[in-house]
């Protein structure tokens, strides 16, 4: 246990100037970035990593703080699977099969079908399989280690109360207010002009995205629903059970980059784009 924490501390106290070796090029080219026990992460593994947290709409800070999260998750889960292997543990094929076959039922949820899934791969389900099992092995060794390493720990009030007390009063971490309220809401009834109004507006914006203006940059200047506006109009990957059904019925018909009609549902007027 105190061997495998001292290598934590020295891999997390390597990150930083790691990390500004391997980010601050302005061309990423594909090289071995660190190497823990008999593993390697390649850049173009954490770039394909900060892509997908990105695309799920996980933002935080800058591109290189985000990337230096994602490279010491990376490095944290290197260092499990390496141990794993050292204490010789292991995970049947059973189980593996049913966790490829629990996430490829996430996506295929997700993407409409297993035939948009091959589609967006461009392989078949039985390649896409063979693609994920031995990254899925190794998740579920280090998985398993740090299940082993945690398993035993107890931790009492009193140890908390005691690390508390030793974090210097200017480190502890800030804990916003919190209130607990009652409301009565009365929503007004809209009427066809404030409709029309609201129509209009949303139509010349669609014309000019049509014309070539950035959807984007739109959608962060216009769009009222304030926190996809953040974002650009980015909802992230959503189920057809997380949208009203006029949505669904446009957005999961969509081609790549297409840009919906305007669609009207019971929160308002949307404009899509896949």
């Amino acid at each position: 246990m105190k061997n495998i924490i001292k290598k934590i501390i020295l891999i997390l106290n390597c990150i930083v100037c790691t990390c500004n070796i391997a980010f601050s090029q302005g061309k990423v080219i594909d090289q071995v970035i660190a190497t823990v026990g008999n593993s390697i992460i390649l850049q173009s593994e954490l770039e394909n990593q900060y892509l997908q947290a990105v695309a799920q709409g996980m933002t935080s800070g800058s591109d290189i703080e985000m990337k230096c999260s994602i490279f010491e998750d990376m490095l944290f889960q290197k260092l499990l699977l390496n141990q794993a292997r050292l204490d010789s543990l292991s995970v049947s094929d059973s189980q593996v099969e049913s966790e490829i076959d629990r996430r490829l039922r996430y996506f295929i949820n997700q993407i409409g079908s297993q035939e948009k899934l091959e589609e967006y791969y461009n392989k078949s389900i039985v390649e896409i399989k063979e693609e994920f099992r031995e990254t899925i092995k190794e998740q579920l060794l280090s998985e398993q280690m740090q299940r082993k390493i945690t398993d035993d720990i107890k931790v009492t009030p009193s140890e908390v109360r005691a690390y508390f007390k030793k974090i210097p009063a200017d480190s502890l971490p800030l804990v916003n207010s919190e209130v607990e309220i009652l409301q009565i809401v009365k929503n007004p009834e809209i009427n066809s002009a404030e409709k029309k109004e609201a129509l209009d507006k949303i139509e010349q914006i669609r014309k000019r995205i049509m014309s070539g203006e950035d959807f984007v940059t739109l959608a962060a200047l216009y769009s009222e629903d304030i926190e996809s506006a953040k974002k650009g109009g980015d909802i992230g990957f959503k189920f057809r059970s997380d949208l009203p059904a006029e949505i669904t019925s446009v957005a999961f018909n969509l081609k790549d980059k297409e840009l919906s009609p305007v669609v009207e549902s019971p929160a308002g007027y949307h404009i899509l784009q896949l």
